[in-house]
């Protein structure tokens, strides 16, 4: 899966361009979210608390084990 489809899912699930921390440690399968935030986010803008889906994609993308 490319960054760009990852994304495009992503917004599809979600229903718009920005997500929740939660939202996000769900499709990571962690239900900490303190170690998902620590893990995968850090660095990344929030605004009002919700995380731009592209950033969050490449992010994800960055980080994965093939």
């Amino acid at each position: 899966m490319t960054k760009t489809e990852l994304a495009k899912a992503m917004t599809q699930a979600n229903g718009g361009p920005f997500i929740k921390l939660a939202r996000i440690a769900d499709m990571v399968g962690d239900s900490n979210i303190t170690r998902v935030r620590q893990k995968y986010l850090l660095g990344l803008e929030r605004i009002n608390g919700r995380y731009f889906i592209p950033e969050v994609a490449e992010r994800l993308k960055e980080k994965a084990v093939v």
